[in-house]
C-alpha cells in the first residue's frame, strides 16, 4: 500500500495522502452457559473514511 500511495500539498495540509481507508470489524458473541448456536449473535460494522471529500471551500 505504501508504494502507490500518492501526496500532494494543499493550503490546509502541506502532505495531503487524499486516501480513502474502510475498516471492517466482525463480531460474534456466544452465550458461554448455552452450548448450542442459537445463542450466537453475530455483527459487522464499517467505519469508512472518505479522505478529500469535505467541502473546501477556496482550498487549492
Amino acid at each position: 500500500g505504501e508504494l502507490n500511495r500518492t501526496t500532494a500539498s494543499h493550503t490546509l495540509n502541506r502532505s495531503s495522502s487524499r486516501s480513502h481507508v474502510i475498516l471492517t470489524v466482525y463480531l460474534e458473541i456466544v452465550d458461554p452457559m448455552d452450548s448450542s448456536d442459537r445463542y450466537t449473535r453475530y455483527s459487522k460494522i464499517h467505519y469508512v473514511d472518505l479522505a478529500g471529500s469535505e467541502r473546501l471551500k477556496g482550498v487549492q
